[in-house]
């Protein structure tokens, strides 16, 4: 057994030509819903970058989703680049060695 902590960074860029008011962010771990909190007032082309501790305890695949606005507050041309998807792929957990000398 074993678990390996990692912190992602997602990054969110207004990609319209207006300002977007205040949505939230949601993260999908495994089945698991995680709050990543609530952006306002992001101005055409600025970005933000959010990040999210995760930890894996299971020598197998893991789905992660963030999802933008999920609750469509923000009124845009397309919904459709508002929600990435990765799968990470945990083979091994290689555990700290401790030499003890004579």
């Amino acid at each position: 057994g074993g678990e390996v902590r990692e912190l992602y960074s997602i990054t969110i860029t207004n990609n319209g030509t207006g300002p977007a008011g205040q949505f939230e962010v949601k993260m999908d771990f495994d089945g698991d819903e995680i709050d990543l909190g609530v952006v306002s007032d992001l101005d055409p082309g600025q970005s933000i970058v959010m990040t999210a501790s995760l930890t894996f305890d299971e020598v197998r695949d893991y789905d992660i989703s963030v999802e933008v606005d999920p609750m469509d507050e923000i009124d845009e041309v397309s919904e459709i680049n508002n929600r990435g998807e990765i799968t990470v792929s945990v083979t091994m957990f290689i555990l700290p060695l401790t030499l003890v000398s004579p």
